[in-house]
């Protein structure tokens, strides 16, 4: 089917200063040539890169007037204004400087706008405000910061920075923004925002600085001055302010839309400094006397940590480096050598060096020592004694799962394969018997654990909230034998610092006694979506159905993953000098550098091709002792830098690598799909209103029945996946699908009730689904809630093989989940954080509903019976619409929809005309072809 294409205006999407994404999926629609014009991969154009826009920058002297929100100490203060003197007071700050950083913004960004001659750029503090009692209360809106900013007098060409202390809330802050700023293009003025985020939100405005609440955890970081919530304030204040002179009035420097612009320092999140990657800020210069982690030396002494600074030239992020070797006579020859060889590491680890008077900020290129590997010191090897110490109440069934697994790791070789043992012999193969330490014949020790001893604590004789400190006390009361292990196990009920927060467990060391300790929690009522996944439901990112755990307690067999993830850490890297890659404080090492990943083809949400039990359904990867079995994490094996799973083969069963074949794509799977006319019944579940029935039901007929729609238009959507997939599955010889709306039901009394389960939705689906090839589609409204609703699911769609007949249920999620259900129309609950679309039928829970609707019609028609087309598990595949999540229009990446149509009168973003002159917003479609989403704008 042939799509026109036309020009469309692009919706500017606001969202927060703080652009927390550092993957960029530019999945939309490239202008097709010729007849064809279909739905295509889309290539960026440089235009759509971080670019100047032919508008205004500041420059020249740019005054600062600052204005203090609620209580600041002086010495808070004054880690703010000697940063800002730092930007361009030509003192004697040693290198790397706060000066420097700002010159390459000038280098890079002010040098290139369009102004006569050559400017420098400096800012002047220019006055100071206080606010100590909080005049407009401590509970701000956004529609307030510029009264408080006013208040500053700012002067043409200058900022008005307004600060709040650590007990004032602002909108959205800690949830989408720890800063913003904005301008008043009349008077030509701007002004910046930035909180103190020291007791709200430190993890998210603060980090490196305090432990992240999501993602990878590693150790915070010693602040320069001492104040977390202050060095926090002054990294967002940096990002702030290059965002401001290079793009105060939205038409400067930026990319993306102009309301939701990547700025400056904004399109390189989390960098600080060479080598950085999630969860790690890069490598930063450290004070030898406080500890503090740093990367620019500042006015009166000061050290801070300032943001990397994107390069519009090269497209990379770039951190400040600078290295100066000076000789003088007074430096000894030893000194001397020492910088030497500083020199040299740093040449060694480092793309390119900043050399001479430019001292330049330059792209890290990370070296193979970046990677993990061995770092020359100790492993444990030969006998390892552990010791267990139970804290507080385990049954004897859940002792037994944990102890047998210790017994399967090299005592039960026979189990059958894939085995424990096999497991544990690869951690040897791979990094042990590679390590420095041989017997006394000159082989490699072979390494076996071995239960020295046991002791129970079910009275939790230190309480039921332990800090990490006790943790290690309690290790010692097991009294490990030199060169063991003291395995602190912990019950449901006993809470630990930062688990579930920010680890599952951990293990550390005593190097004077030569002894090591592991603690593992029992996450079974407190944070089984975290700790427990994927035998639990996860509380961020894909969901899928949980798993079946093989032993049958989700806390226990949850356990052994996480066990059997800090054994491999412990034996490889004891002390601290073994097999680790990044920080050594904060190490990924041989299971812990593969999360998630337990089985062939894992991907994020999805653990991998796994093992089932027939009796039991229960998945796992690994046999053990006593007819056991377990869930065991992937290996990274550091000499091809991949992880691996466990896969037998043959008369050798080692760990292999696991090479995806094309089954693992999103294909087709031989089964039925439904094609020729099919009718469609709707059950109407609760109460809805005349409106909202018009546009689900214009909706279903505009898929086959509204060929005169403007174009971009439903039926195009539906002719796409005709097109992909349909025609390409055995279609009995029809060649034409119809949607045919048929009969419609109504039950505003909700005769089963207002809360149902999934077996009561097929029991809706039954009263009007009969005709074989339907489809029957189910919907409740927003005061009906349904099994998993929200938290895992929108909408789901089910058959019955047998009669031929499938269905489709989805929710109104206006009033329980619009964040979950109607994004883009309703504020997201997690992510970026974006300004709200309108809705093109004025509608948030039925625009949803429609968006909800399309990707469960899809994947209804392209795999009713689970044997059509799909990706991943038949219990839980990606399907048409699923493998595109969040993708609407072109160039869309997480928190932004993408480029969409907007409707002149009504500002309603939409990618499809329908029938009766309707607008609707649908989803992606997944191409098998080129395994690229595809929009229909």
């Amino acid at each position: 089917m042939a799509m026109d294409r036309r020009p469309c205006t692009v919706h500017h999407i606001s969202h927060a200063a703080i652009v927390l994404v550092s993957v960029l999926l530019l999945c939309s629609a490239q202008r097709s040539a010729g007849a064809r014009r279909l739905m295509e991969l889309y290539k960026p154009q440089p235009s759509e890169l971080l670019a100047y826009h032919n508008g205004t920058v500041l420059r020249g002297d740019i005054p600062v007037s600052v204005v203090w929100y609620g209580r600041f100490t002086p010495a808070q203060k004054a880690v703010v204004s000697d940063f800002l003197l730092s930007l361009t007071v030509a003192s004697p700050a040693p290198t790397p400087s706060v000066s420097q950083w700002w010159n390459t913004i000038n280098q890079l960004y002010l040098s290139k706008a369009a102004a006569q001659g050559k400017i420098t750029t400096q800012v002047r503090l220019a006055g100071e405000l206080s606010d100590d009692r909080c005049s407009l209360g401590k509970s701000l809106k956004l529609s307030q910061l510029p009264a408080l900013a006013a208040r500053a007098k700012p002067k043409k060409g200058g900022i008005a920075l307004v600060l709040t202390a650590q007990d004032v809330s602002v909108e959205g802050f800690c949830m989408s923004r720890c800063g913003t700023h904005a301008s008043n293009a009349k008077a030509r003025t701007a002004y910046v925002w930035v909180g103190n985020s020291a007791t709200q939100c430190p993890g998210q405005c603060a980090w490196p600085f305090h432990q992240p609440v999501y993602g990878p955890q590693t150790p915070a970081l010693v602040p320069p001055s001492g104040d977390v919530g202050m060095d926090g304030m002054v990294m967002n204040i940096a990002s702030m302010v290059a965002g401001v002179v290079t793009n105060p009035f939205g038409d400067g420097f930026y990319q993306g839309p102009k309301e939701a612009p990547l700025e400056a320092a904004t399109a390189c999140p989390g960098v600080y400094g060479s080598g950085a990657y999630p969860g790690y800020a890069g490598n930063l210069a450290v004070d030898p006397t406080t500890g503090a982690s740093y990367n620019a030396n500042g006015a009166h002494g000061r050290k801070y940590l300032l943001p990397a600074l994107f390069d519009p030239a090269t497209s990379t992020c770039s951190t400040l480096l600078h290295f100066v070797v000076q000789s003088k006579s007074t430096v000894s020859s030893k000194m001397a050598a020492k910088a030497v060889m500083l020199a040299l590491l740093v040449l060694v680890s480092m793309a390119q060096l900043s050399m001479g008077a430019r001292r330049r900020m330059e792209l890290y290129k990370p070296d193979p020592a970046d990677m993990l590997s061995y770092h020359s010191g100790a492993v444990l090897q030969g006998n390892i004694p552990v010791s267990i110490y139970w804290y507080g109440k385990f049954t004897p069934a859940q002792k037994s799962i944990l102890f047998d697994f210790l017994l399967s790791l090299s005592v039960a070789p026979y189990a059958a394969a894939p085995s424990v043992a096999q497991w544990w012999g690869s951690i040897d193969e791979l990094y042990l018997s590679k390590a420095v330490q041989t017997n006394s014949n000159g082989q490699s020790k072979k390494t076996q654990v071995l239960v020295a001893n046991q002791v129970s604590d079910m009275k939790c004789s230190m309480g039921k909230s332990l800090t990490l400190a006790q943790v290690a006390a309690l290790a010692a009361q097991a009294k490990p034998r030199k060169g063991g292990i003291a395995l602190v196990l912990t019950a449901q009920d006993v809470t630990v610092e930062g688990f579930g927060m920010s680890r599952c467990g951990l293990h550390g060391s005593d190097a004077k006694s030569g002894t090591t300790y592991i603690w593992v929690g029992n996450p079974a009522t407190q944070c089984p979506g975290e700790c427990a996944w994927p035998f639990h439901q996860p509380m961020y990112g894909p969901q899928g159905a949980p798993l079946v755990a093989p032993n049958g307690d989700i806390g226990a067999d949850g356990m052994v993953m996480n066990l059997a993830s800090m054994l491999a850490g412990t034996v490889t890297n004891p002390f601290g000098d073994g097999y680790y890659q990044g920080s050594r404080d904060a190490p990924l090492e041989a299971a812990t550098a593969c999360p998630g990943v337990f089985g062939s083809g894992a991907y994020p949400g999805f653990a991998g091709e796994l093992k089932v039990d027939r009796a039991t359904g229960a998945s796992y990867n690994a046999n053990g002792a006593n007819g056991r079995k377990y869930l065991l994490p992937a290996l990274y094996n550091p000499s091809t830098a991949t992880c691996n799973t466990l896969l037998s083969m043959g008369s050798r069963r080692l760990m292999e690598l696991y090479i995806p074949p094309v089954s693992d794509q999103l294909t087709y799977h031989h089964g039925s799909v439904l094609s020729g006319d099919i009718p469609v019944s709707i059950l109407w579940y609760g109460k809805f209103s005349p409106t909202q029935r018009s546009i689900i039901a214009d909706f279903i007929v505009s898929l086959t029945g509204a060929p005169n729609a403007a174009t971009p238009s439903v039926g195009q959507w539906w002719g796409t996946i005709e097109q992909l997939y349909l025609s390409n599955a055995a279609t009995n010889g029809q060649t034409a699908t119809r949607v045919l709306l048929d009969e419609q039901v109504s039950d505003e009394q909700c005769s089963l009730g207002k809360s149902l389960t999934l077996a009561q939705i097929d029991q809706l689906a039954a009263r009007v689904g009969t005709k074989k090839g339907s489809v029957a589609l189910v919907f409740t409204d927003e005061d009906v809630t349904v099994e998993g609703f929200c938290s895992s699911r929108c909408g789901k769609h089910g058959s019955d093989a047998s009669a031929g007949t499938t269905h489709i249920w989805v929710g109104n999620s206006a009033k329980q989940c619009p964040g979950q259900c109607a994004w883009p129309f309703a504020q997201p609950v997690y992510g970026p954080q974006g300004t709200p679309l309108v809705a093109p039928n004025n509608d948030v829970g039925a625009d949803g509903m429609v968006m909800i609707l399309a990707s469960m019609v899809a994947g209804t028609v392209t795999n009713p019976y689970g044997d059509g087309f799909y990706q991943g598990p038949q219990d839980a595949p990606l399907e048409v619409c699923s493998a595109c999540p969040g993708v609407y229009g072109s160039g869309a990446y997480p928190g932004n929809a993408g480029k969409l149509l907007v409707d002149a009168t009504t500002g309603a973003s939409y990618n499809a005309n329908g029938a009766n002159g309707r607008k609707y917003l649908l989803p992606a479609l997944y191409n098998p072809t080129t395994s690229s989403c595809d929009t229909l704008v």
